[in-house]
């Protein structure tokens, strides 16, 4: 996330918070995530896919 300009804010229960200042994004604490929960963290702060896995 640091290279995207987002910077670990907090931690509270099963997530983890990251910010840029601006926007916010959660990311769940667990060894899986579902693939839909991988889209929909890849996609908050306003990425593609493809983006993501440059």
């Amino acid at each position: 996330m640091d290279r995207l300009g987002y910077q670990y804010k907090h931690g509270k229960g099963s997530r983890m918070f990251f910010s840029d200042g601006i926007h916010k994004i959660s990311d769940p604490r667990h060894d899986e995530i579902a693939p839909g929960t991988l889209l929909s963290i890849i996609e908050q702060p306003g990425l593609k896919k493809q983006e993501f896995l440059k």
